[in-house]
């Protein structure tokens, strides 16, 4: 079943960072930039629409990819109403 969610991070990355994201594990995903309406910094967004086991097992995959790329970190993490697998 496919799970949708948002990783905001905390800076900026880069294509290559964006392909390690994907070696990683982040498949499905998809990037933008996005500004913060606060400070007017901008960041990394990536948006998922991934195919796991559940939600959980989908939420970690990214987190654990984001996590294998040096001084990136997820800043928030957006989880929109899933939608149930029943007919």
């Amino acid at each position: 079943m496919g799970y949708q969610f948002t990783l905001r991070l905390n800076r900026v990355i880069t294509g290559e960072e964006f392909a390690a994201l994907g070696k990683a594990g982040c498949t499905g995903f998809t990037m933008t930039t996005y500004s913060l309406p606060l400070d007017d910094s901008v960041v990394t967004q990536i948006d998922a629409d991934t195919e796991a086991a559940n939600l959980a097992e989908a939420i970690q995959a990214g987190l654990d990819a984001v996590n294998a790329v040096p001084d990136l970190r997820v800043s928030t993490l957006d989880v929109p109403s899933q939608p149930s697998g029943l007919p």
